[in-house]
Parts: structure tokens; sequence; C-alpha cells
């Protein structure tokens, strides 16, 4: 039961609603082959985009290529199926789409509503309904009127009740929308959808108007609204607010500075909304700066990917190959990886750049003008894209030549994260037999790339609450305090969507047919044909407003009339381009409101004191002066908050050692995610924890037989069959373990959607190899490394047996003593626990796995690290010893690279610095006093701005897990 179109209710069909990308694929897919059939040229990519649009239109009104075909009988003139331009052309388009979408496994949402509808009325089941009537009733908005969509409501008796709210009444008074000038949108719908309530009894479906519509002190001036300035008193103009600001960059400074100013007067931010025409571009802005505040952000929906690197990257290089373009190349190889390869590719950028003329002459020139150190990096790698212009190839061809180049290039940091899309791209084009030129298949990547996103960003559950204009039509049901930014021309109103394929005539013929068609009792007689038309500005009747402008008007009134406190409006003058400085009509309609400024007495917050340069107050200056100094003593009175911290002095609130290295690199950090409830946690991190733990369970299971035998290897090897096991025998091994267990293992992750399990089971994948060759390097260790040796001042003895202790063996809370006599309780989970035994000699020894590469587990043992911020196995060596007894070694090993494994234990002086250490991290925190530690981890905090000391840093550090 994949998809799910409403709340409580199932599509009886197990297929995943198809991914943006995969159809616009499928789209391309299709007309290459209808062209060919044809013996025309190929559509251009604009054009196919257009189609695909007037597809989506068509499925969203329930128009299946069926009934389109009937309409012809009703008047619809189709016209013939090869001219590009006729009807008749975008219905077989429209049918061979539907067909590649089922062949590949998906469902398209809309044509299966209206099909799963039409099985209910035939006495079939074509849903799932799991709601009660005690859930209440289902409500539903404007984006629930598209016709699919209203049909499957209505065919759902058994849900309970759906309730519509809208502003419906006309005339005076709150309810009313624009006095006595209803919307055409709403005059279209609304007597439509209450007729079809009354004829077909349907008692589940209720209309309303939305709670709190209108109750807020200017609720009465909505009346007048459009209708010229809005009336309203001294006081209420002081809450009622607009200004327009002379730069996009001072309206984001002023979002910062209202927000701030209302939380400061005591708005929880789950009570503020901020409305802007595009989240996804202004979510990433604002997130940091309002962390900086203190204040959370809720979330804000991802970028196109071809705003993205590694992607964006990948369409600068391969566009510029294709035109020979020396700027745009350079774009495309400004990589940020500090490596050798790194600097030589942004040397060869930077020659580009300045380059004037186009043409292969130039472009090598450029390559062999470069100092021999960087021309070594780069020639390889410019001989691989030079023959990428000249192939012709199928699409599976193509998918392996980007691959190829994220490799080659090092476009980004972690190269894992590309192949989720790679693997997304590679189900349809599997299946495309087609042979594309490079300017060929640089279409179909792009439109892939504008659907695709990056990963839905999720701050907090709850928080400032950002949304776009479409939300407005049926999500947002109100707030307290609301911020509007940009209310241009063009904006908000929206200009209209351009449906090249699908104009008002078109629109007007399709509508016509189909009153025609349901005079004449055929077609889906069930559903009234009013509801099913397009909804159009009726220009038979004089009314030239586009359906855009009413679904944006309604959305504008719902946000003034369910505002119940305070509302701001903040727009940046219009200037782009020659663009005269305007603002749109709803700019106009708050005419008459009072006049918004920051408040000129303080700085609400500080991207204001910084971008402004004001004198900072005598307690930033001593907060300030603390953190340069770096001295705890110094740290000011009034940053000080004693006891909030009891973790660790009894055995019901033991201490993990994760949350002591926390500690030791920043003690800021852990009170905002422990006290604060910040999160500071990146887009990736959740990955790579996710693929760690994965790797942790194969680990565990590959081992999980031979625990407690006497010794381990021996038992692996016989229940292996072999004595000299193979890297490909052990590869195998380890894919049938993760074929049995994968999925269960992905059930007991968070929160995982299809995206991110694909990109999980791609990234194991690649780990498989590595880890056959790690387990079969750790099977042949015959003797500890020489680094525990010299640890446990051992010569060369008799032969060593290896017995497995614990997997994934739990520590449970134990008493620690500290230097100063009080005493810290301490849990843990050890990845593998050994003991080696040769005749009278014997050691424990501590295996922990990290994902991570050797030069992150290197710097683990730089400045003191085993005993600063890198503590966890030489604790749980501590704790092991007094438990057992017996000498302890500890190991950290990379999954990702081959085995080597790194040192971690320390002798008895070593120890006394950790215990001292944290005891003295312990007193810190117990006294209130959580200084900030800046250090590489800035770079990957988003909580990083509000400790008051950001760090430049050249390279991130390596995530782990």
């Amino acid at each position: 039961m994949a998809f799910a179109p409403f709340d409580g209710v199932l599509l009886d069909d197990p297929r995943d609603p198809i991914p943006g990308a995969v159809a616009m694929a499928l789209h391309h897919q299709v007309e290459r082959a209808l062209a060919a059939k044809d013996k025309r040229s190929v559509m251009k990519s604009q054009a196919l985009r257009d189609r695909a649009a007037a597809c989506q239109a068509l499925l969203d009104q329930g128009l299946l290529p069926e009934q389109l075909s009937a309409l012809s009988k009703h008047g619809l003139a189709l016209g013939s199926p090869k001219d590009p331009r006729s009807l008749a052309s975008l219905v077989r388009h429209l049918s061979a789409y539907l067909e590649a979408v089922n062949e590949q496994g998906y469902l398209e949402p809309a044509e299966a509503l209206w099909r799963a509808a039409a099985a209910e009325q035939s006495g079939q089941r074509g849903f799932w309904v799991e709601r009660h009537l005690e859930d209440g009733p289902l409500d539903a908005g404007l984006n629930d009127l598209k016709p699919a969509r209203l049909r499957a409501l209505c065919s759902l008796p058994g849900l309970g009740s759906v309730r519509f709210r809208f502003a419906t009444r006309r005339g005076a008074g709150c309810a009313g929308l624009f006095s006595d000038r209803e919307p055409h949108l709403v005059r279209q719908l609304l007597p439509a959808l209450e007729a079809l309530a009354v004829d077909r009894a349907l008692d589940h479906l209720e209309l309303e108007a939305p709670e709190g519509w209108g109750e807020n002190p200017w609720g009465a001036a909505l009346d007048g609204l459009f209708e010229g300035p809005l009336g309203l008193d001294e006081e209420t103009r002081s809450l009622l607010q607009r200004a327009q600001l002379p730069t996009e960059a001072a309206l984001w400074r002023g979002a910062i500075e209202q927000v701030s100013a209302w939380t400061d007067a005591g708005i929880a931010p789950s009570d503020i909304t901020l409305i802007h025409p595009d989240p996804a571009r202004i979510g990433p802005l604002l997130a940091p700066w309002l962390a900086a505040e203190g204040i959370p952000l809720r979330g804000y929906p991802g970028r196109p990917l071809k705003d993205a690197a590694p992607w964006g990257l990948l369409l600068n290089l391969l566009e510029g190959l294709r035109d020979l373009d020396p700027p745009v190349l350079a774009a495309g190889l400004a990589t940020g990886i500090s490596t050798p390869l790194g600097r030589g590719l942004r040397a060869f950028a930077a020659r580009l750049d300045r380059m004037d003329q186009i043409g292969e002459g130039v472009l090598q020139q450029a390559v062999e003008s470069l100092p021999s150190a960087d021309q070594r990096w780069v020639q390889e790698r410019w001989n691989f894209l030079w023959t990428m212009r000249g192939k012709q190839q199928s699409l599976t061809q193509w998918l392996g030549d980007l691959e190829a180049l994220i490799l080659r290039l090092e476009l980004c940091e972690d190269t894992s994260a590309a192949y989720p899309v790679l693997g997304l791209l590679g189900e349809p084009w599997s299946r495309d037999a087609a042979s594309l030129t490079l300017a060929e298949f640089l279409e179909d990547f792009r439109d892939s790339l504008e659907v695709m996103r990056t990963p839905t960003v999720h701050l907090q559950s709850a928080g400032v609450q950002l949304l776009g204009f479409g939300a407005l039509e049926s999500n947002w049901m109100g707030s307290r305090t609301t911020l509007l930014m940009d209310l241009g021309e063009g904006v908000w109103p929206a200009a209209p969507a351009a449906l090249p394929e699908l104009d008002v005539a078109r629109q007007i013929a399709l509508n016509r047919a189909l009153r025609a068609q349901h005079a004449a009792g055929e077609g889906a007689i069930d559903f009234p044909a009013r509801l099913q038309t397009f909804i159009l500005p009726q220009a038979e009747e004089g009314e030239v407003l586009p359906k855009a402008f009413h679904r944006d008007a309604y959305g504008f009134n719902r946000v003034l009339a369910l505002t119940g406190e305070r509302l701001v409006a903040l727009s940046a003058q219009r200037d782009a381009e020659g663009q005269k400085r305007s603002q749109g009509p709803f700019w106009q309609a708050l005419e008459g409101a009072g006049t918004w400024v920051p408040d000129p007495q303080r700085a609400a917050s500080r991207l204001r004191w910084r971008w402004e340069a004001a004198e900072p107050d005598a307690f930033t200056r001593e907060r300030q002066a603390a953190l340069a100094t770096g001295n705890p003593a110094a740290t000011p009175t009034l940053d000080l908050m004693p006891g909030l911290w009891d973790r660790g002095r009894s055995m019901e609130s033991p201490l993990a050692p994760t949350l002591l290295e926390g500690l030791a690199r920043c003690p800021f950090r852990v009170f905002a995610q422990k006290h604060l409830k910040l999160d500071a946690w990146e887009e990736g991190d959740a990955h790579i924890l996710n693929l760690g733990t994965l790797a942790h369970r194969l680990m565990e299971t590959m081992l999980a037989g031979s625990q407690g035998a006497g010794h381990w290897p021996k038992v692996f090897l016989e229940q292996l069959g072999t004595d000299t096991p193979t890297t490909a025998e052990l590869l195998a091994c380890l894919q049938r373990q993760w074929r049995a267990h994968g999925e269960p293992w992905f059930g007991e992750l968070e929160s995982l959607n299809t995206v991110e399990r694909e990109r999980l089971r791609l990234a194991v994948g690649e780990l498989l190899p590595g880890l056959a060759e790690i387990i079969a390097d750790d099977l042949a260790q015959e003797s500890p490394t020489k680094e525990e040796m010299e640890f446990l001042e051992m010569t060369e003895g008799p032969a060593w047996r290896r017995e497995l202790v614990g997997l994934e063996r739990k520590l449970e809370p134990r008493s620690l003593v500290l230097p100063d006599g009080t005493a810290v309780w301490v849990h843990g989970t050890v990845d593998r626990l050994e003991r080696w035994v040769s005749g009278d000699r014997r050691f424990l020894r501590i295996i922990d796995y990290k994902t991570s590469r050797y030069g992150s587990l290197k710097a683990y043992r730089e400045e003191g690290g085993l005993v600063g911020a890198h503590l966890q196995l030489p604790l749980y060596q501590v704790l092991l010893e007094q438990e057992f007894q017996s000498p302890v070694t500890a190991l950290l090993v990379s999954l990702k690279e081959p085995w080597k494994p790194q040192p971690m234990m320390l002798k008895r002086e070593d120890q006394a610095r950790l215990l001292a250490n944290i005891s003295a991290l312990l007193q810190r925190a117990e006294a209130g006093d959580f200084p900030a530690t800046p250090g590489d981890h800035c770079s990957t905090c988003s909580l990083a701005a509000l400790c008051g000391r950001p760090v430049d840093i050249d390279v991130p550090e390596e995530a782990e897990a």
C-alpha cells in the first residue's frame, strides 16, 4: 500500500507513485519512439516539457485517453495523430506515456485515483479506508477540488465526512471573501459541489467557513478589501503593517528582525508563519540566521538538483564541452575539494575563465599552459572529457560516463550521495534503446534534474513555519503572527502558468464537449461535468482575470483573515533587468495599513548587529573577551546555568562516552542540543549514521556463528566450507546476508523515504567488496599488531588463539572513580570484544568499526586526542580492565579502506590524564559553564552562529558513523 491519497485512505494498489524524474525520462522515451514512427524530428526540450505539463493537466481533470477520444463524437476536433500540434497527438502521447508508467512498475496518482473511484462506483474495491467516525471529518481544500481527487472523495462515504473549509457567504460580514464580488473560482466550484452533495445524497460532504475566519483586530476592514484603502484606526494600524525595502538583502534582514522581536515579546516560534514565493531558495538562508537567535525553522522543501552539487557542476561542464565554451566549462570545474586534483582543476578553471575565444585549440592550450604538477592531474581527465564530446551511445552508457566523471573529477565530498540519483535515472534509461549524442543526452539529463530535488530539510518538529504561496490554498489553518515576504508584480499573485498545448481555446472546447457528453448520458455520468471542466475565466461573459489570480487571491485572503494578532508585509523594490519598480495588486490591497520600521532602540537580531556594525553592549563585550581567552574562569556570570547537568552521577542516569566526547569538543553545542533542544544535524548526518548501522549489522551477522568458539577464525572458515577463503567467496557470503536481512534492517531505521532507502542500498553495495577484503585480512591475522605488542610489552611466542567474547556487547552502567574521589557512571556498546590467548599470555581486544577513512582515524591520536575529544575507546579500555582484571587493547577499523587497524589504547599515565580531563569536564558542566570551543566541527554545525565566534574552516572534517 504505497500511495495514501488522503489521511486514513490507501489505494488498493501496491505500486509507488512515479517520481518526477522517472516521469520526465518516460516522456522523452515516448517522444523519441513516436517521432521515429512518424518519421519526424524529436521535439525540443521546452516543447516536450510543455507536453508533459499538458498531460498532467489532463490527468488532474480525470481526462484519460479513452475519454478524450470519445469526446470527438461530441464536437471536439482532435486532428491527425501525426500532427505534433494536434490534440490527437497529445492524446496518443498521453496513452503511450501511461503504458510506459505501467511497464516501469509505477502508478500515476491522478489516473489511479480516477480508475479506483470508478471501481468503487461499480461495486469493486479501489481503496482501503482506515478512518472512523471518531476520527472526525477529513479537512479538504482547493487542492482536493481537482476532479480526480474530488471524485475519489465523493465515492468514499465510508471514510466518515469531508469538510471543505471555505469562506462561502456572499455579501457583507467577515465570512465574505471579497464583499459582494465573490471570485470566479469559488463561484464556479462551490455551487456545483453543493449540488453534487444534494443530488447524490452525499451526507459526508460538508461546507463551512474556516474556524476563526476574520476574528482579528482588522477583520471588519476585510469587507472592503480591493475596494480602496483599508479603514483601520491608529491602534489597528500598529498591528497590520507593511514596508517596502530597498533590496532583497534588506528584506531578509527585516524578516529576521521581525521574527526576533516577536519571540522576544513571548510569541512561541510555532505561532509564527513566514510566507515566501520560493521557500526552497530562502530556507537555507533563513535557517542559520534564525538559529543564531535560538529560533528553530520548522522545515522547507529541497532545491532542484540542477542547482545543487555535483549536478549543477556536471551540467555546466557538459554544456561547456558541447559548446566548446571556456567560461561555462570553468564554472563546471569549480570544485571545492582540497586535493592535488582539486587544486589542479581550479587552476585549469581559472585559465579557462579568462579566455574570450571558443574551440578545441584554445582549450588544449589552457591544459598545456598549466604548471607541470597541475597538468599531470588535469590532462588525463581532459582526455576523458574530450572523448565524451564525440560519443553517440545509449542512456545507460551515458549514465556510466556520469558516474566516472563524478569520481574522476571529485565534484563533491561524498560521491556516494550521487548514487541514488544515478540509480533512479537508471530505471527508465535502461529500457530506452535510443542512441544519443551529447547534445541530445543533455536535454534528457537537464529535464530530469529540473524536477528532482535535494532531500527535504526538516530542522525541527516545532518552530517557525516557512510556507510557499501554494500551501495557503488548503494546508494552512492560521497563525498568531504572519510575515509576508515579497508581494511584487508577477510573484504574488503569480504570473499564470503557460500551457501551450492546452491554451484557453482548447480548454473551452474540452469543456463544451464534456458537457455535451454528459447531457447525452455518456462518460463518467456518476460525476458532474461541471466539476470536471477546466476552471477558466469567463471570456464569453467579459471576465478576463486568469484562474491563477483567483487561487492566489483566495490564499491572500486566508492570510489576512486567519492571522490572529499581528501581520507584517515586507517587499523589496522591483528593479531587475530594467523592470518597472512596482508592487502587485496584493500590495495595493494593503493600502491603509501601518508603516513597519525596525525598532531603532535596540538591535533585535545578531544579524542586524553584524551588518550595521553597531556597538555591542557591555555584556556582549565581556562574552567576546571570554571566548577570545578560552579561559573558563573568565566566563561571564550571566552565562552560567548551574543545576542543569546531573548526568553520570547515578546509575539511573549514566553517561555515554559519545556525550563526554561532545562535552570535550564543544560544551556549548551539547548545551544547545540537550537543554535548548536545538538540532545541529546536517542533511547528510542521518545517511551516515544509517549506513554505519547497516555496516555494523552486516559485520555482526557475519561473525555471529563464531561467537564463543575457542578460535573463531577456524570455526568461521569451517562454516564457510574452506580453509583459504577468497575475497569472491566472502563477498558472495556478504551478499547473501544482505539479501536475507537488508529489508528487515531497513524497517528498523527511522523515517526512510524511497530515495534515501535506494541511496543506502547503493552505498551498502559499494561497501561490500571492501568488507570482504577486510574480513579476509582479519581472518589471516595470526598475531597481535606491532602497536599492541609494544603496548603489552610482549615478544614473539607460541601461536595465538582468538575467542569472540561479544558482538555489539552492551556495557551496563558501571561506576568509575575519578581522581577527585567522585564517581561517574558510564555505559556503552562495544562493536567487538575478543580474548587473545597464547600459553600463559592473554589480553582483551576492543574493535570499533568506523565508516570514516584513515585520514580521520589518524587524527584521533593527534594533539592528545585520546585523552581529550576522542575518548570513547580509551574509556572502554579502562572499564574493561577493571571488569576482567586483564590488559585491554583498542583498535579502530575503517570499513571503507583496506585492513589497517588504528591503535587507541592508553598506558597508565595517560589513563590518569584521561580521567582527570573527564573530571574537569563534568565539574564545568555541573557549574553550568558551557563555553563554546571553536574548531573544525564549526564548519558542519548549524548552531555555530549562536556561539558568537564563527570560525573559517578550509576543509570540513569527514563525518563518521
